[in-house]
Formats: structure tokens, sequence, C-alpha cells
């Protein structure tokens, strides 16, 4: 009953705004009284029942027949797309859509970004629908596709759970990024560091940003989706380049695929998916692939994932390199190749919050610093007053300790607030926002003050 409360009131909210309503601080109202007189506006019990609003919606083109009385549940990615769709659809009776008529009241930079993803989206997905996976000729034992292109572009916005229980295949998988080109708004290459660690986020979280960090995000949002649809589902790991890309394991076979090279910044392939088939995984650096350079390929490794890739470490004296992974993982990671001078280690993890590493089906130990009075964690470094930080983004964190113990209570305060805003959350976490210059912040503990430099990273 709840479900078919929020469908029906969802989509008799979306008809409701097609007509120019009061604004809450009170301005507009004489326009909007003046519409209401004009009989401008659907009205709830005179255009459409509340209780069957889908009616009105499909005939106006806002549902597209995506919900009725024996609909799935109306979710909240389910109000996003109805929102976006009325605001596209004329109001009654003046022909001027519901984006056009509330145009004065929005930021108009904002929405002209807005406008132009739009009209963006919209000649992608004319140019999209003409990409045929069945020009593909994936391997049989993959599975064959089962999600249309249409369904495929109405499940964006559809929480990750939903988005995974209707991909059953590769075949899916592409025809799910395609609709909804995942990977287009990746504006940067990176992979996340925290105290020392690489991490990636889990693929749920990438389909809910619809793009990957990386191409250890790729690797991530095909292990997500994949899961449980094959025997095993499993990544590549190589140093040298540093790369992630994934294997499947069906019908007595390993299958490896580079969602990267094919679709990255959403420049998919429209003919070719190479899909690499081997009876052992080792095979794969003894084949190696034209795609990618043997001297790139320093250490090769394998293994089964869930949610995402495992947290790893590196190290170089610019001649030898050491690919680290958590102790918890020894005995699960298959080494498939080490150059002489290379070598794999396994060490424990620690982190000061765990929660980053959530996905990877990794316990977390606790961070112990190893210097003592005021210092502050910054990636894989402590940092003494006097001190500068690597380049720092928004959204970047850190802790301070003082004397090898977690501080919480002390103040922080910034030189230049226009350069970076930094909060102080209730744990002691330290995150940076509106990060625009380089500036100085100060800490001021239990026995006196550390100064540290603050660099903004390029693009900032």
């Amino acid at each position: 009953m709840a479900d078919a409360v929020y469908r029906c009131g969802g989509l008799g909210e979306a008809l409701c705004r097609l007509r120019l309503r009061e604004r809450p601080d009170g301005r507009g109202r004489s326009d909007a009284l003046r519409r209401r007189e004009d009989g401008h506006g659907y009205e709830s019990g005179t255009d459409f029942q509340w209780n069957a609003a889908w009616e009105l919606t499909d005939a106006l083109g806002i549902s597209e027949g995506r919900y009725g009385a024996a609909a799935k549940p109306f979710t909240r990615g389910d109000a996003a797309i109805v929102s976006a769709a009325a605001l596209r659809t004329e109001q009654k009776g003046n022909g001027t859509t519901l984006l056009n008529a509330i145009a004065g009241s929005v930021d108009q930079t904002a929405l002209r970004a807005w406008q132009a993803r739009e009209a963006e989206q919209t000649a992608w997905e004319q140019r999209a629908r003409n990409i045929r996976i069945a020009d593909y000729h994936l391997p049989s034992a993959l599975g064959t596709q089962t999600l249309s292109f249409d369904r495929a572009l109405a499940l964006r916005h559809q929480p990750p759970e939903t988005v995974a229980q209707e991909v059953k295949s590769l075949a899916d998988l592409l025809q799910y990024m395609i609709a909804v080109r995942f990977g287009y708004t990746t504006d940067a290459a990176y992979t996340p560091w925290y105290e020392g660690w690489g991490f990636d986020a889990p693929g749920d979280e990438q389909l809910r940003r619809n793009k990957a960090c990386c191409c250890g995000g790729f690797a991530n949002f095909a292990s997500y989706l994949l899961r449980g649809d094959y025997e095993k589902v499993g990544i590549l790991r190589w140093i040298g380049d540093n790369h992630e890309i994934n294997w499947v394991y069906a019908d007595g076979a390993y299958y490896v695929f580079d969602l990267t090279a094919y679709c990255f910044a959403g420049n998919y392939r429209s003919t070719d998916v190479p899909v690499c088939r081997y009876q052992r995984l080792e095979a794969f650096c003894e084949d190696r692939p034209e795609t990618y350079r043997t001297d790139t390929m320093r250490i090769v490794v394998a293994f089964e994932t869930q949610a995402a890739s495992f947290p790893w470490g590196y190290e170089s004296d610019g001649t030898n390199e050491t690919l680290i992974f958590p102790t918890e993982t020894q005995g699960r990671v298959q080494v498939l190749h080490v150059d002489a001078g290379c070598t794999v280690e396994y060490r424990p993890l620690t982190a000061e919050r765990s929660s980053v590493f959530d996905g990877s089906g990794l316990s977390v130990g606790r961070y112990q610093p190893k210097q003592d009075g005021l210092i502050l964690i910054w990636g894989a470094d402590e940092l003494p007053g006097g001190w500068g930080f690597g380049r720092v983004s928004d959204g970047d964190t850190t802790v301070v300790y003082w004397n090898r113990q977690l501080l919480r209570d002390f103040t922080v305060t910034v030189e230049d607030p226009a350069m970076c805003t930094v909060t102080k959350g209730a744990d002691g976490v330290l995150t940076f926002t509106n990060v625009r210059g380089d500036t100085k912040i100060t800490i001021t503990g239990p026995a006196g003050t550390a100064d540290y430099m603050l660099y903004a990273a390029a693009g900032n």
C-alpha cells in the first residue's frame, strides 16, 4: 500500500507542477493566481484522479507506461525520472514547458549547463540505439542479452541493487552502459588513497555516480553487476602502468575483458568488445594481448572479487617494484607473473576509518602513528607541525593525533577562508571543501599549536 501511495503521489505531484504555483517566499503569487483563474494547470479530481495519476502522465509522455496499479515499487530514482520528464512537458493551456516557466527563478548558469547535458543526452540516446550488442559477437558461453535498450535506459537513476537484478550477462552489462552512457562524465582517472592504501570505490558507488573513478572503478562496476551471473567473477591487476581489468569463469574457461579500453569517457566501440578466452589465467601473461605493452606488466595478479577490488599498496626504489595486499588476502591472490627484482607482499591493513574500505570484504585494523606530539595523517605520511600537505582536493580528509592517540578535542583555523573550507566532524575528522588556492591551517591541541601549509590540487 505504501508503494502505491508513493507512486500515485509522485505522479500526481508532477502533474500539479505543470502550472505556475505560488513560491514558498511569496513571490509569484499574483501570477500563480492569474494562471489558475485562466484555467491553467492540471487539477487533481478534475483532470486526473489521484489514485490513477499514471493515466494522464502516460498520455503526456511523462511516465511512458512505466507505472500502473500493479507496477513495481516507486523509488527515489523513479521520482527523479518523473521530475526530469515533467520539466520538458508543456503546461496546460499555455504551451510553455515547466522548465521555461521556472527559468527566471533558477541560476541561469546552472540551468544552461543542465540544458546542455540534457540536449547531449538526447542526442546520445538517438546514436546509442544504433549500437547493437549482437554486433559484438560475444562468446556464447557468456549468455545472451535479456535487457532491451529502453529497459536499460529506464534503469538510469535506479538503486544499484535494482540494476544488478536485471543485468544477467556481459551483454546486458554492455547494453546498460550504452543506454545510460556510463562513464561519460569521468573527468579524471585516479585511484583514491587512504592512509597508504589505494582503494577504488565499490561497484554500487560507481553506479550511483554513473561514472568510474578509473580502471579500478570500471572493474568494480562490472564485478558488482555480474556477481552471481557466472561461476566466478574476478579482477586482473598489474603493475608497470597500473591497470585493472575483469575476468569471469564460465563453461570451464576464463573470459577476460577490459571495459576501460572499450568505453572510457563514453566513447563506445560500435562493432567490437575484445574478450579473450583462456583455460588458465596464467595464459593471459603468456599470450600478452597486443593491446598491452609487455614492458608495462612487471607484476600480474588475479583474484575473485565481491563489490570491490582488494586495497593495495605500492613501493618502488626506481628499479624494483613491490605490490602490496592486506595480510588476510594471502592465499586468495594468485600471482601470475613477477619480473626479476619485483615482489608481492602482504601487510596488515590499518586505517582510521574502516568505512572507506567497504565492499572489499576485509576487516580493517586501527592505524597506529609512529610519532609523538601533534601530527596530522595525510595518505601514508605523518606530518609534524610546519610541514605542508600534498595536493588537496575537495572531499579530502585528515585526522589529528596527539602522542599517538586520536585527537577529537581541538580547534582548527584557516588563514584565508576564501581559499578553503575546513569542517571538523564529531569524530575529529577534518574535511576539505571549496578548495580554491593555497593557504595555511592552524591546529590548536592540548599542548600548543601547529601550522600546516595546504596546497590546492590542480583544477581547484
